[in-house]
């Protein structure tokens, strides 16, 4: 009996943990609409950010805990309730947390197609600038999400390779919440909407592992209903919604794996 065990540990994979670091730009692209599908306002602009993730590997199975954190400015660029257009600046913050496992398929072994399952946390704060009539605007989506997709390499030679990842993405009860001078904060709840991410990661193996990610994420939410505003918790005769929104993001990521 002890020698059958032995020689059951023996073959056992190796657990393997790694530990990455990045930086990143990113083209920010963000629409609101109301219901006849008319543009409502848009902001617009180049965001950097940065990426850490850890990772353990044993055999078909991979696990991975990843934050990223994208802050910047941007040009906003709508109009206010009356239809009076305006031009301002917004400050973008957005954080994501995901926790990633990948499965790679036996059958398709010789090819290291990988399945990926996970779930994230995404938090966005929108602080749009005041203009001369105006005042300023603090907006806070918050939402989990469901991930699902596969990656697959495409090209291979020594020491450098290539592949594409892809994933549909599931905002879980998606919220809004906006302070209002004048008036109670107020939570808005939003309608989910499905969303997608595809990246085409490139990596050199050398001493350590570099990894130049170019990626499209596309993120949908759906209007709220209409919400009373109140003040000193009373109700008034002031209701207030968030339209339909799509947010589409173009970025490069530059990391290191240790």
């Amino acid at each position: 009996m002890l020698g059958l065990f032995v020689e059951v540990t023996a073959h056992a994979d190796p657990v393997n943990t790694y530990f990455q670091l990045g930086v990143s730009a990113a083209d920010f692209g963000y629409q609101e609409f109301d219901e006849q599908n008319v543009l409502l306002d848009r902001e617009d602009g180049a965001i950097p950010g940065m990426m850490l993730e850890f990772g353990i590997d044993q055999g078909s199975v991979s696990a991975a805990l990843r934050f990223e954190l994208a802050d910047g400015l941007v040009v906003y660029d709508g109009q206010t309730q009356s239809g009076t257009p305006i031009k301002t600046e917004t400050d973008e913050k957005i954080t994501n947390l995901q926790a990633v496992l990948r499965y790679k398929l036996k059958p398709l072994s010789q090819y290291d197609v990988m399945l990926i399952g996970g779930v994230g946390q995404r938090v966005w704060r929108r602080d749009i600038r005041a203009t001369n009539i105006t005042s300023s605007l603090l907006e806070v989506y918050r939402w989990q999400y469901w991930m699902l997709g596969a990656s697959a390499p495409l090209w291979k030679s020594g020491q450098w390779s290539a592949g594409i990842d892809v994933r549909w993405l599931r905002p879980i009860q998606p919220t809004m919440s906006v302070h209002l001078v004048g008036y109670d904060d107020i939570q808005l709840d939003l309608r989910s909407r499905d969303s997608a991410r595809i990246g085409f990661p490139i990596r050199i193996a050398a001493q350590k592992e570099w990894i130049l990610t170019p990626y499209w994420e596309w993120w949908q939410l759906g209007r709220s209903m209409d919400k009373a505003l109140t003040v000193n918790g009373v109700p008034t005769a002031t209701t207030v919604h968030e339209p339909r929104s799509d947010t589409r993001i173009v970025g490069i990521t530059f990391s290191v794996q240790l």
